[in-house]
């Protein structure tokens, strides 16, 4: 409501609070809207009551002076004044909104909010299913009815007659203060057209007024925000991914991310930003010499982590770890490696051995045929330089792979 109200712009949304038995309950209410934000009277903000419960109406005056309205809910005023249920075929035939007992409620509520100068409706099912209730509302002076689609038309015309017959035909015009009116705006047309003053007045644009939207503009702007907020908390939705082949863990992703897993590995990528993750078994060992490592632990598992730039000149994290007697490299893009790291928790294996595939060894790396983003050291010669490449399809052809 405060997001509506504030964000959208649409700041003639009324609260209505449903089955408040007591005026007691009402402030209770309104201490809590007030402490989120909704201050009754702040901004144009209004507070009606649902009058749905004989005590809303026995305590008519006291509710006035804490709301701002009453709305009749005669489905249920009419019910709890009877004591039936109009779900019930037993007592079903007992259900009448016409009954005097709630005609009575109903209009002496109405004669209280007048005298309170409060604005009070009726949003049950009677006036659409009773012509003569509404009738019986339009006598009593009730501000406004909800009805039925079905029934506006012939409800329309039934209460103009009624108002008519009453002599509730509004305000009339006053034909003088029109012209007057009028004669003015004449006036100061002409003064703007020769330039009285004015130097070129331009009219600035207006802005457009909540009260000028059509139920379907905004029906339209809500489905909207529903959509950009639905969109925000997709775009920072995380899951997981279960592991257990190389090694047994899981890992939070976001739920954007591409997945390409492997036996003996998998990455997790961005395709918004091309950056990745890569979980996997380290098959060759990379050259260290003049790395600088630092000690590093995730789930109890511990090993080292360093930086290296690749041919492109891309800097990538990588952590080696020490884990049932194998090493687990993950590697991945500075700016989400972290993230990313501290996610993995390692479990017990419950799997059985997978023997339905060839695991990989590290002839796939050193051939180029495991095109995995498994961060690759190669060099041009047996003298040469080892240079990182972002994997093993990434080496230049007739380059050696670097095995430490």
């Amino acid at each position: 409501m405060l997001r509506a109200r504030e964000e959208w712009g649409l700041d003639n949304i009324k609260v209505m609070v449903p089955f408040c038995r007591t005026p007691e309950e009402g402030e209770k209410v309104l201490n809590t809207m007030e402490e989120f934000g909704l201050k009754r009277g702040e901004h144009g903000l209004e507070v009606y009551v649902m009058c749905e419960i004989p005590s809303n109406v026995i305590l008519a005056e006291e509710f006035a002076k804490i709301f701002d309205g009453f709305s009749i809910g005669s489905n249920d005023l009419t019910q709890l004044t009877l004591g039936v249920d109009r779900d019930s075929s037993l007592v079903s035939h007992v259900y009448d909104e016409n009954n005097s007992a709630v005609k009575k409620l109903t209009k002496d509520v109405i004669a209280v909010a007048k005298k309170h100068k409060k604005k009070i409706g009726i949003c049950g099912q009677a006036p659409s299913d009773s012509p003569e209730f509404a009738e019986f509302l339009v006598r009593a002076g009730i501000d406004s009815i909800s009805l039925n689609p079905d029934t506006v038309v012939m409800a329309r015309k039934r209460i103009a007659l009624v108002e008519h017959t009453i002599g509730k035909t509004g305000t009339r015009t006053n034909k003088k203060m029109v012209s007057l009116i009028a004669t003015i705006g004449m006036f100061g047309a002409g003064l703007i057209s020769i330039g009285a003053g004015c130097g070129g007045v331009v009219s600035p644009p207006q802005p457009q007024l909540v009260s000028d939207i059509s139920p379907a503009q905004i029906r339209m702007m809500v489905e909207q925000k529903v959509s950009e907020m639905k969109e925000e908390e997709y775009a920072t939705a995380t899951t997981e991914l279960f592991v257990d082949d190389f090694a047994d863990f899981h890992v939070s992703y976001p739920v954007r991310w591409q997945i390409k897993q492997w036996r003996g590995g998998v990455t997790l990528k961005d395709p918004s930003s091309d950056a990745y993750v890569t979980i996997a078994e380290q098959l060759v060992t990379p050259p260290m010499a003049g790395q600088v490592t630092e000690p590093v632990s995730v789930d109890g598992v511990k090993g080292n982590t360093h930086t290296v730039t690749l041919d492109n000149g891309q800097e990538i994290t990588v952590a080696t770890l020490d884990y049932r007697g194998q090493t687990i490299e993950v590697s991945g893009s500075k700016e989400i490696f972290q993230k990313i790291f501290d996610s993995i928790d390692f479990v017990s294996s419950t799997s059985p051995d997978i023997t339905d595939d060839r695991p990989p060894n590290e002839w796939d790396i050193k051939e180029g045929r495991l095109c995995a983003q498994v961060i690759t050291y190669a060099k041009q010669s047996s003298a040469g330089e080892c240079t990182p490449y972002a994997s093993p399809c990434d080496v230049p052809k007739g380059w050696q792979v670097c095995d430490g």
